[in-house]
């Protein structure tokens, strides 16, 4: 699956990245960083993520006053 968040300001792209990647880290999931075509930043997560931790990144995300769309089927996570 594929998420997107759209964030306008690239200092604040980065930083939210940067609490998804620790977070994921932090889970002992491996990932990488990658520019996307259509963005300006990417997260790949190498392992399944639990739908724990998933939640724990759209409420980190949520928290931090953006919205997550699901690229697949351009549907909002709520």
């Amino acid at each position: 699956m594929i998420f997107r968040v759209h964030i306008p300001k690239d200092s604040e792209q980065i930083k939210i990245a940067q609490k998804i990647r620790r977070l994921l880290i932090n889970h002992k999931i491996k990932t990488t960083t990658f520019e996307p075509t259509d963005a300006d930043i990417g997260i790949k997560a190498h392992e399944i993520i639990s739908k724990k931790l998933l939640g724990q990144i759209v409420g980190l995300v949520q928290r931090s006053g953006y919205e997550i769309t699901l690229n697949n089927n351009i549907r909002k996570i709520q």
